[in-house]
């Protein structure tokens, strides 16, 4: 009965779903892809801008310079990344509200200035389609420009822990770095495993 024995129906020469899964599982792990990855999403690019080194090299580097140090949990956390991308959120939203009550008070004020045959011609159709539009514009736009921002800062403070790692590896602080060895230190500290008893 074909299909190379595996269990009847006609897929039996598909391996089993669950026992891919767990191999995959154990491979991603065994090779520790997981944190790689997080790395070359984070660390790879700016090492390579910073650096000018092959994007597979920036992202091997980075990878060790985190593990060499102890901060896989510093390069893994994306609390401040979340925090600074919800801030511009928040900030993008309270400017279109703004805007939106801007907007309706200058309806408002063109309704008023007009006079009855203003309102009779449709004043409510007018403010309901021009604040919405002003709303949904000016919050797409300081949405994209507070996320670029964000994005700018949050690359920033990763380039900050490679420099940080860099500096451990080559045992210097650099030039005006003192504040900064001393804040990712206490990181280091707080993020190390506990040693063994």
């Amino acid at each position: 009965a074909g299909g190379g024995g595996g269990g009847g129906g006609g897929g039996g020469w598909l391996p089993d779903c669950g026992a891919v899964r767990r191999w995959r599982t154990q491979m991603w792990v065994t090779l520790q892809l997981d944190i790689t990855v997080g790395y070359v999403d984070r660390f790879a690019v700016p090492l390579s801008a910073m650096f000018g080194y092959p994007f597979c090299h920036s992202a091997k580097m980075a990878t060790l310079l985190m593990r060499r140090h102890s901060l896989e949990g510093v390069g893994t956390d994306l609390a401040h990344g979340a925090v600074i991308r919800i801030g511009a959120l928040v900030v993008s939203l309270a400017a279109a509200l703004c805007a939106y009550a801007l907007c309706d008070s200058y309806v408002d004020w063109l309704n008023a200035a007009g006079g009855a045959a203003a309102a009779a011609r449709g004043g409510g159709v007018v403010r309901l389609v021009a604040t919405r539009m002003v709303f949904g514009a000016s919050w797409v736009t300081a949405n994209l420009i507070l996320s670029f921002f964000a994005g700018i800062l949050v690359d920033a403070a990763d380039a900050m822990i490679l420099l940080y790692c860099i500096d451990r590896d080559h045992k210097t602080v650099s030039r005006n770095g003192e504040e900064l060895h001393e804040v990712l230190a206490s990181m280091q500290a707080s993020l190390s495993p506990p040693p063994p008893p």
